[in-house]
């Protein structure tokens, strides 16, 4: 697989191997959860770097809940004006 630019610029190659071994399409030649988990590269993985992924995922669900407040407002905003519509019989 080709990993694009600038997103994988500071992914490890380990980690792209790690992906590419994840996203063989064979289920049989793929890596399993637990080959993953058994992997040198995934148990020597830092807390500092677990951290910042999991920082990385707190600001994406921070995003996805503001669009959705936004949404829930514009929605409330027209249920409002429709509620002050004038249907003519």
């Amino acid at each position: 697989y080709e990993f694009a630019s600038p997103e994988w610029d500071d992914v490890s190659a380990e980690a792209r191997d790690v992906c590419n071994r994840m996203l063989v399409q064979d289920p049989k030649e793929r890596l399993t959860a637990k080959q993953v988990m058994e992997l040198p590269w995934f148990s020597s993985a830092s807390e500092e770097l677990l951290a910042s992924g999991f920082k990385g995922l707190k600001k994406f669900n921070a995003r996805r809940k503001l669009q959705s407040i936004g949404a829930a407002l514009l929605a409330q905003q027209r249920i409002a004006v429709l509620g002050d519509f004038q249907f003519d019989n």
